[in-house]
């Protein structure tokens, strides 16, 4: 349990700036903007004991490329 970094890293993506929603154990899901360009977001995370669930959501026109997913302890 604790506090950790929730890290997206992402490829290249077509079209305009887009949003991904975050959403930690049912939390209300907060939105953060993503580059069109290549590159990571650093999301702040509270996660309790045992398991957690963790959804990224997109719901853009054009596709949305997540190359990795890491989790740090901060």
């Amino acid at each position: 349990a604790g506090e950790f970094t929730l890290r997206l890293q992402y490829l290249p993506n077509s079209g305009s700036d887009k949003q991904v929603g975050i959403q930690v154990n049912g939390s209300k899901t907060s939105l953060h903007a993503i580059k069109s360009s290549a590159d990571w977001m650093d999301v702040p995370v509270r996660l309790r004991a045992g398991d957690n669930e963790i959804t990224v959501s997109y719901d853009g026109k054009r596709s949305f490329y997540l190359d990795k997913v890491t989790l740090l302890r901060r």
